[in-house]
């Protein structure tokens, strides 16, 4: 069923967001109903506006906390515009008849990160605004509600392009946008009187997915990735792509120099930088691990020239990310429509994790911590030159991204060995080692880095033995004292960061 809408309710918090949608109004000779802020508004822009509290014959109470929860504003949003019984009792009382409520609430959110002072806080608990919404969302058979202001500029394209006439589906979708404001919205008040960290997430889009990490498992998508990147090409994205990319632009985000990076299974299996980029950076790449390479995910902080884009498709992958294809290169993949490419167009941090867990949810503060090169402390007697401080924080960047127990090895910004995800440090270290050999590397004069502490001096002695005297780690162990001893008496340099990098 169409709607043609005739009366419209107007409250919002920034006014300047319905600057676009008067004038179509006022073109459609739409009636507008408005509280006092916003009607104030709207008449100093040179439009007509009813004040919503002549219609109820309230002015607005309690210095505004009480503006529209009236029979007349409610009944009018509620009652079902076909039901004989309906019209009978709104004609009864007077009832106007509303098809569009468009509210922006009140910033509680935003307010509490403005202040600690609780009354301020309490008074950004919208209750009018969203009792409008829930009340037109509910009634979305007969009303459209446009529940924040980065809905209105789709309401205005729907309005314009079908002459103020609005469809069924049209409403539900704009009903379940207001859904979700009012649920996030409440979240964000129950997590904050709680003393809980406020989530970020978004509910809306949403997509089922053709399957989870398994076929026989169900897999969905909820928020919204175009924010943070476009896919230019490609088939649809998997559950396990998804995490790929996701584990590809975090690593990548830990570097400033030119750099490229290839997952599999969520843990990196290549990463270089260079200072030029281009062919020679993705043939330092592909040389950390050609055989694992083959369809990994890829990404890099370089331009994609065509040139670079034919040499990385000499090998088989899933996905390319980059901040910035050329033309050319676009053309030329389209001959491999399956081929993912991504254009990345931020690096977003979350600022908390979750993870569902038993019977609820585990929750902890998102593992953005950066090294500092002036809070390293060097406790050995063999100190490091500023070329080996560099490649030792380039391992350990590494190492903070994959599954623990992690041992990374690298040599000149090359990672050449890894082993991860190992119940034991000593096993990390002889797979990392043994994964470095099959790769024809030389370990002599590498660089090691490891997630967690060495509990024991055993994956210390094994990296001397194969050439390894520069070691990072973030030191905390009990035998602390025995291990920096050791590494005295093997002129072994070795730099603590006191930071610990587990990740499960």
């Amino acid at each position: 069923m169409n709607i043609t809408i005739k009366n419209a309710i107007i409250s919002v918090y920034d006014k300047t967001c319905i600057d676009d949608l008067l004038p179509l109004l006022k073109k459609l000779n739409v009636t507008i109903f408005a509280t006092n802020g916003t009607l104030k508004y709207i008449k100093s822009k040179g439009y007509e506006a009813k004040d919503l509290h002549e219609l109820t014959n309230f002015p607005p109470l309690f210095n505004g906390r009480v503006k529209t929860l009236h029979p007349l504003i409610l009944g009018g949003i509620l009652y079902k515009k076909d039901n004989s019984n309906d019209q009978l009792e709104a004609e009864k009382y007077n009832i106007p008849s509303f098809d569009l409520v468009v509210v922006d609430l009140y910033p509680f959110k935003e307010t509490t990160k403005a202040t600690s002072d609780l009354n301020e806080i309490i008074e950004k608990v919208d209750i009018g605004g969203i009792t409008l919404i829930r009340a037109a969302a509910k009634n979305f058979f007969y009303t459209t509600v446009v529940a924040e202001a980065s809905l209105i500029k789709e309401l205005v394209d729907i309005l314009s392009t079908h002459n103020g006439v609005i469809s069924y589906e049209q409403r539900e979708y704009f009903a379940k946008r207001a859904f979700e404001v009012t649920s996030l919205y409440d979240l964000a008040i129950f997590l904050y009187l709680n003393k809980l960290p406020y989530l970020d997430i978004k509910l809306y889009p949403h997509e089922k997915l053709r399957y989870g990490e398994n076929p026989h498992q169900e897999g969905y998508f909820i928020g919204n990735l175009s924010e943070v990147l476009e896919k230019i090409q490609g088939k649809e994205l998997s559950y396990n792509n998804i995490l790929d990319i996701e584990s590809a632009i975090n690593l990548l985000a830990e570097f400033n120099d030119p750099t490229c990076v290839i997952i599999k299974h969520n843990n990196p299996c290549a990463v270089a930088s260079n200072n030029e980029g281009g062919l020679s950076l993705w043939h330092k790449t592909l040389q950390c691990d050609p055989i694992s390479s083959f369809g990994g995910i890829i990404a890099t902080n370089v331009p994609i020239s065509l040139d670079l884009a034919k040499e990385i498709d000499k090998i088989f992958f899933e996905i390319l990310i980059a901040y910035e294809f050329a033309d050319n290169v676009i053309e030329y993949f389209k001959k491999k429509p399956a081929r993912i490419l991504i254009k990345l167009k931020q690096l977003t941090k979350s600022t908390y994790t979750f993870k569902s867990i038993i019977n609820g949810i585990l929750i902890q503060s998102a593992n953005n911590t950066t090294l500092n090169e002036n809070e390293l402390e060097i406790p050995t007697n063999a100190k490091p030159t500023t070329e080996d401080i560099e490649n030792l924080i380039f391992s350990f960047k590494i190492a903070k991204h994959c599954k623990s127990n992690a041992i990374v090895i690298t040599k000149d910004k090359q990672l050449i060995g890894a082993g991860f995800g190992q119940t034991s440090r000593i096993d990390a270290t002889n797979i990392a080692i043994q994964k470095a050999k099959s790769m024809q590397f030389n370990t002599e004069n590498a660089y090691l880095a490891s997630d967690g502490f060495f509990p024991f001096t055993d994956c210390i002695e094994l990296a001397l033995n194969n050439g390894i005297k520069k070691i990072i780690q973030p030191g905390g162990s009990i035998n602390d004292k025995k291990i920096i001893e050791y590494c005295n008496n093997n002129n072994i340099v070795m730099l603590l960061t006191k930071i610990r990098h587990f990740k499960h």
